[in-house]
């Protein structure tokens, strides 16, 4: 029998596995593999501020004078990617992409570095967007801050529009968790979540716990700012009416809703999903158990409204 090459070989093609894990490790990027070792995260952050500093110094004063008009401040997997996109979409709407997550993790950088950003996407987007300007951010790690970090945004920001997406906290932890290992495993990392020990999954779920529990989001939040700032979305009822829900966070933050229907063919598309996997029986028990409270007290809190919170600005 004659030898042939190994069929990758012969077409000139690597093997689908090996393309796969070559994709995954190019995401993985210098500020990340640093942020994960111990005791290099904050020198990290020196250093990546250092080489900020020095790259926008001629822009430093004028970021300084730029604040957020409005801050999506989570939860994780409730739709805020969607939420964003949409908004920067509109004309007079400047959102900066990333998450910033400065309250929540760069908080001890100056308030330069953080209002840069805003300036940064206006000259990205420069041409495609008129005045008035709306500038605004999403850091989804937010809605679990405490009440004394809450007032330091405040201190700074004290007119912001919030805004905050809830979803079943149930189906928020098993999305948040098929994502969080997905992106940690190199190899088939659509089913890193079944393979993991269920006890190392059942205390990721304790551990984020907090980001379900919307009722003391919630409570956190307007024992700062005054409960007319903040408008509350449901992730289910946002897909049910996505066209409405866009205008009332318009209309929150005080943006015309006279834009180009149009523009909102995005709303037909995900964003930012995880890996499709139907929860485990044992696991849906789990987690129903945790959030029974929380699921009756959501239910409560909507009832039959959209939102909660008036999307008519001052």
């Amino acid at each position: 029998m004659p030898l042939t090459k190994h069929p990758s070989k012969r077409s000139g093609r690597r093997p689908k596995r090996v393309s796969r894990l070559l994709r995954r490790l190019r995401k993985i990027s210098v500020r990340r593999v640093a942020e994960t070792l111990p005791g290099v995260s904050k020198q990290w952050q020196r250093i990546r501020f250092r080489l900020w500093a020095q790259r926008n110094a001629r822009t430093n004063q004028d970021a300084g004078v730029t604040r957020p008009d409005f801050i999506i401040i989570g939860a994780p997997k409730c739709g805020t990617s969607w939420l964003q996109a949409g908004l920067a979409r509109h004309p007079n709407v400047i959102a900066v992409p990333e998450e910033i997550e400065y309250f929540s993790l760069h908080a001890d950088y100056p308030v330069e570095w953080y209002a840069h950003h805003f300036i940064e996407q206006l000259n990205a987007t420069r041409g495609t967007k008129q005045a008035p300007y709306f500038f605004g951010e999403k850091s989804a790690r937010y809605c679990t801050m405490s009440p004394e970090t809450i007032r330091r945004v405040r201190d700074l920001v004290p007119d912001a529009r919030l805004i905050l997406m809830t979803r079943d906290p149930v189906s928020r932890h098993w999305a948040h968790a098929k994502k969080f290992f997905a992106k940690r495993r190199l190899i088939n990392p659509d089913q890193a979540v079944l393979s993991l020990p269920r006890r190392k999954l059942m205390d990721f779920f304790k551990e984020m716990r907090p980001l379900g529990e919307f009722s003391n989001i919630i409570a956190n939040w307007t024992a700062v700012y005054p409960k007319d700032q903040l408008l509350v979305l449901s992730q289910e009822k946002t897909l049910a009416s996505p066209e409405r829900v866009i205008d009332a966070v318009l209309k929150h933050i005080g943006v015309t809703t006279d834009y180009d229907p149009e523009s909102l063919k995005f709303l037909t598309r995900q964003r930012n999903r995880g890996p499709r996997i139907d929860m485990p029986d044992d696991i849906a028990e789990f987690l129903e158990e945790m959030f029974a409270g929380e699921r009756e007290w959501l239910g409560a809190f909507f009832g039959d409204r959209l939102y909660v919170g008036s999307p008519e600005r001052g």
